[in-house]
């Protein structure tokens, strides 16, 4: 349907301009490490197998982190390593958050 693609086109042009501001895009700087660090703590707790708390353990975090860099993976290295670096740091930091 033309209107349906049109009205879709418009939505994404209305998305991309507010995500242009300075503002906006300093948000996001700080925004997204601080949910993704969360989101990794949380996912942190779900442990498989037996967990002893050791820094390194399988847990539901590290399979989510598995797909990303998989992910991450298909589309290039060179933009997976930086990515691989960055997650496990927040997993980790998110990890050690008292987070109940």
């Amino acid at each position: 349907d033309k209107g349906m693609t049109q009205r879709l086109a418009s939505y994404f042009n209305d998305y991309a301009e507010y995500h242009r501001t300075r503002g906006n895009q300093i948000c996001h700087y700080v925004g997204i490490p601080l949910i993704v660090c969360s989101l990794l703590g949380l996912l942190s707790w779900v442990t498989f197998g037996n967990a002893t708390g050791g820094v390194f353990r399988f847990d539901l975090a590290v399979a989510v982190i598995f797909l990303g860099v998989i992910f991450y993976l298909m589309i290039d290295w060179k933009i997976a390593l930086p990515f691989v670096l960055v997650i496990f740091g927040l997993y980790f930091l998110g990890r050690s958050l008292p987070l109940w």
